[in-house]
């Protein structure tokens, strides 16, 4: 919030946002709220060790097998990741595992973490997209 008559702030972070004082409750409510959205969508899920996968305030515990997947998902977070790249990340005594048998560890893991507010998308053809689940915003409400 910053004065009248005061030069306001150059924001070059997204998660950033000013208003002039005095604001009307219902403009600094809509302001915190695209800030809290524009500072979600820059949020990362982790996965530990253990094969825990935590976003925001949530985490779910997973297979060794999932985690294996979630592993490249994660580090490739908003971006494609062509199935035989996963295919690779999911191996049965060095065989590669088949077509349904990665689809079927995807629904599995698209049902384990919906919760955390993330989404696997399918890229028909290429791969799979894992980001925040636009339609099912956080948990918490934020």
């Amino acid at each position: 919030m910053i004065a009248p008559g005061s030069q306001p702030p150059v924001c070059t972070d997204p998660r950033e946002d000013w208003v002039r004082v005095p604001a009307p409750r219902e403009d600094v409510r809509l302001r915190a709220a695209g800030l809290r959205a524009r500072a979600g969508a820059h949020q990362i899920p982790q996965l530990n060790p253990d094969g825990v996968l935590s976003f925001r305030n949530h985490s779910t515990a997973l297979s060794p097998s999932e985690a294996s997947l979630l592993t490249i998902l994660v580090l490739r977070f908003g971006h494609l990741v062509a199935r035989e790249t996963l295919t690779t990340g999911l191996t049965d005594d060095g065989q590669l595992c088949s077509r349904n048998s990665l689809d079927l560890h995807i629904m599995r893991i698209r049902r384990r973490i919906a919760p955390l507010g993330l989404a696997i998308r399918t890229a028909w053809g290429r791969g799979y997209i894992m980001e925040v689940d636009e339609g099912n915003e956080s948990p918490s409400g934020e």
